[in-house]
């Protein structure tokens, strides 16, 4: 198992196949996926979605907001009960997917590295919580092959807040919306 963990993170993140999105049912089915989890770890997973219209390659998504997801149980904060918060808006011509906790957090000076290869943040009182620093590089990887980026923030109470951008030419309502 961990060596196939290794191999799927090491995998170079490119566009496979570019189809249209619906915001809704991407972060639906990703929820589904991951509020089992995350309960099971004592926690609760809350989203907050706006449903519109997007190009891009949906597994590749969904293997990024998964790594984000996944960091949410490796870094949460042993004194607290994990709180996570996913997140999808248009805003202006970009799609923000965020994922927000109530972990550990990333001390500021470490926030741009961690997106390197091989890279995590260790220290007193983090835990020890497996990995290879594989995960965040490769969602960089993915918001880069949709032509965006990824950055890190102050979350809910000290954790992280993961900001994955995209760029969308077209958002667009669905059918029967109202803004």
């Amino acid at each position: 198992t961990r060596i196939d963990e290794v191999l799927q993170a090491a995998k170079e993140a490119e566009l496979r196949c570019v189809t249209r999105i619906d915001s809704e049912v991407l972060l639906l089915e990703i929820y589904d996926l991951w509020q089992p989890r995350i309960q099971e770890s004592g926690g609760t997973l809350r989203l907050e979605i706006s449903s519109f219209l997007f190009n891009g390659d949906e597994e590749l998504l969904k293997d990024a907001i998964g790594n984000l997801l996944s960091n949410t149980i490796k870094y949460r904060n042993p004194r607290k009960r994990l709180r996570c918060i996913l997140s999808a808006e248009a805003r202006g011509n970009w799609l923000e997917v965020s994922v927000s906790d109530n972990g550990l957090g990333v001390p500021t000076i470490d926030r741009k590295r961690i997106f390197q290869r091989f890279v995590r943040v260790e220290g007193h009182n983090r835990g020890y919580s497996g990995g290879h620093g594989l995960g965040l590089s490769f969602v960089q990887d993915a918001a880069i092959a949709h032509n965006g980026n990824v950055k890190c923030v102050d979350g809910l109470d000290g954790g992280a807040k993961f900001i994955f951008r995209i760029p969308i030419t077209q958002a667009k309502k669905k059918k029967g919306e109202h803004s």
